[in-house]
């Protein structure tokens, strides 16, 4: 077998060693592309009523390797809201944080007479400044002084399904069902009462005290719709009326089930969280 000559093996290994660095340098600007300049808040849609115990969830996407970290947020409106961290999904670049924010004691809570509505938090960072990010739209109600029905059980799954029993404990009539963001969310989120879908309820819906209440709901949101990269998590809305005549709305949250895959994760950075 004839070996090559001296001027051939030279071209062969220029080649060779071209190819080599162009996948070296390939990788290497790709990861670059693929860095965050600082941690990348997701938009959140929440209500939120004023008082102890009620609690909403902020996502936000950090550089897995990165050294720029969050270490606190604060929403101005709302000085008494504290958050804890918890990690969600990890990618081979990015992983997703969990900040999860509530009332600590009754004391805490502000009072709120009328709805406020809030569209940024002030983040602050491991390094450098803090700032203000947009956060997407925090609904903030008043607190609700009456329970018409203590809930008991609510279970949620991955597939994005769950529901919610609960009990009457005084007799009323159900006036109206609904949930918030409902303009946005009505062809992704399926409502049912006792396997009745909401929309096909005959109002208004006599209750007994002891009588039983459950409430499922159905999440069918395509994976590259823009709904998918946003982090709801809207109110269920109950509307009774008492006996005296008297209205009461009482609350419980669906769950969003949010939990990015990678390929999710990389078109988010992509478009700088800026998918329509």
């Amino acid at each position: 077998m004839r070996s090559l000559s001296k001027p051939k093996k030279i071209a062969a290994w220029t080649v060779i060693l071209l190819l080599i660095f162009g996948s070296w340098g390939g990788n290497i600007w790709y990861y670059r592309s693929m860095q965050l300049a600082e941690p990348l808040f997701l938009n959140s849609y929440t209500t939120l009523n004023a008082t102890e115990g009620e609690s909403i969830k902020l996502v936000y996407l950090e550089n897995k390797y990165g050294t720029k970290k969050v270490t606190g947020i604060q929403i101005d409106e709302l000085p008494q809201l504290s958050f804890i961290f918890s990690e969600g999904n990890s990618g081979t670049y990015h992983k997703e944080i969990k900040a999860f924010g509530g009332f600590k004691s009754q004391e805490q809570g502000p009072v709120i007479k009328e709805p406020i509505t809030i569209k940024e938090a002030t983040v602050y960072y491991s390094e450098g400044p803090p700032r203000k990010v947009p956060i997407g739209e925090l609904q903030v109600l008043p607190a609700s002084q009456a329970n018409v029905v203590e809930f008991y059980s609510s279970s949620a799954s991955s597939g994005g399904s769950g529901f919610t029993n609960g009990t009457m404990l005084q007799s009323a009539e159900l006036e109206r069902i609904d949930f918030t963001f409902s303009d946005r969310l009505k062809p992704y989120l399926q409502l049912e009462l006792e396997d009745q879908p909401i929309e096909s309820l005959e109002y208004p819906v006599s209750l007994q005290k002891g009588d039983r209440l459950s409430i499922s709901y159905r999440w069918e949101v395509p994976e590259h719709d823009p709904v998918a990269y946003a982090n709801y998590e809207p109110q269920c809305r109950l509307e009774f009326r008492l006996k005296d005549g008297r209205k009461v709305t009482q609350t419980f949250i669906i769950n969003g089930n949010l939990n990015l895959s990678e390929e999710q994760m990389k078109r988010l950075v992509r478009s700088e969280g800026g998918l329509k």
